[in-house]
């Protein structure tokens, strides 16, 4: 029988990332459970907070991926000499462990371009997971004077070239992005699989959402809209309120709730907004409240960083059956709504209907062919071959 590959996975973001818990840690179980391959997980925080949060969720991410997870405290990008201080981390670790790896999986252009040529010299296959358009995320930062989002554009820009030049094969998110890289990254094998869900975690179930609804108070009759996120201003949160006023003029019974660790910038945001049920949840809470919902926002404009983009909460909406309420904007979840027929569309600042009538049971079995690690297992096995 043939060895599995081993697989290192590097990433510079904490434990306390959610999304690194619904994204890295379920990636490396699910691979495992699938026997695609086994994982070791290093994670490199810089901040320290993030690096004493993460020592203290690390015993329980070994239990979630059954696989060691190591933590590293990194250096900050940026600082003078940092890239080449985190790779010597990263070697000494690997030379520590002696272990044969076959793959590095290295999450984000930075890690790719730190780990770079070393991986060859380790006899290992690095592999470039570019999870968005980092040069094009510049627009939502308005910290930045001009001379500073220069530098920082041209730093970012040969961050993603280097990862393009030096990785042998890469995940790219959504096809629009692997277009966008591909004068690039050219003819090398690459991959494009969505941010997906496990659907362990999600799925519709009918005696959950009555016992979620409830918990709440939310009648049959009335209508419970999520949202589900940060108050970051891509997401929209301030226009997904003004939007619930609206259809809450003419449904007087609705009711928003609202998922978010912000919850003191959600308060100021929802103000006196009637209807509305302000809560943080934790990511194993989740699948319980998205059952509860009738629909969920998740509203985009149109701007590069989000055309080229794949949310893992649309994966989490789509595997629990919701109808969603969405603008074109993230191109490929707008064409999987449409293919399922789950899309409430507010494109052209359209006002939302009613929500359909939908067989959430249906909605789910389609998502799981479409958003779930096991869907791409195939993809996985020949990008870990």
């Amino acid at each position: 029988m043939a060895k599995k590959p081993k697989v290192l996975c590097v990433f510079f973001e904490g434990l306390d990332n959610s999304v690194i818990s619904s994204q890295v840690l379920a990636h490396a179980k699910v691979m495992k459970t699938l026997g695609v391959a086994e994982f070791e997980l290093v994670c490199c925080p810089w901040e320290q907070e993030s690096y004493a949060k993460s020592l203290v969720l690390q015993k329980q991410a070994e239990e979630i991926t059954q696989a060691p997870v190591r933590i590293l405290k990194s250096y900050r990008p940026g600082m003078p000499f940092s890239a080449w201080l985190n790779r010597r981390l990263i070697r000494q670790y690997v030379c520590e462990r002696r272990a044969s790896f076959t793959h590095i999986h290295a999450r984000t252009d930075y890690s790719t371009s730190v780990i770079g040529s070393r991986a060859r010299s380790w006899g290992t296959v690095l592999i470039w997971d570019c999870r968005g358009d980092s040069v094009a995320e510049l627009e939502f930062r308005t910290d930045l004077n001009p001379v500073a989002r220069f530098l920082r554009r041209r730093v970012l820009t040969n961050r993603i070239k280097a990862a393009a030049k030096l990785a042998e094969r890469a995940i790219f998110v959504s096809h629009p992005l692997r277009d966008k890289m591909r004068p690039l990254w050219r003819d090398k094998p690459c991959y494009v699989i969505p941010s997906s869900a496990d659907s362990d975690d999600f799925f519709f179930d009918e005696g959950v959402r009555q016992s979620k609804r409830e918990h709440l108070n939310i009648e049959d009759v009335q209508r419970l809209y999520i949202y589900s996120g940060s108050m970051a201003p891509y997401q929209k949160f301030k226009e997904t309120v003004d939007l619930f006023a609206k259809i809450r003029a003419t449904d007087p019974e609705a009711v928003l709730l609202v998922l978010t660790q912000d919850q003191e910038n959600a308060r100021v945001i929802i103000d006196r907004q009637e209807g509305v049920i302000l809560l943080s949840a934790r990511n194993d809470e989740m699948n319980e409240y998205l059952n509860a919902a009738d629909a969920a926002f998740m509203l985009r404009d149109p701007l590069p960083t989000n055309i080229v983009a794949f949310p893992t909460k649309f994966a989490e909406y789509g595997l629990t059956g919701l109808p969603i309420i969405m603008t074109n904007a993230v191109v490929d979840a707008y064409k999987i709504a449409q293919q399922v027929g789950n899309i409430i569309d507010v494109s052209d600042d359209q006002e939302p209907g009613q929500i359909p009538n939908v067989d959430r049971q249906k909605i789910m079995d389609a998502y799981l062919g479409l958003v779930t690690k096991q869907a791409y297992a195939g993809s996985y096995a020949m990008l870990y071959s």
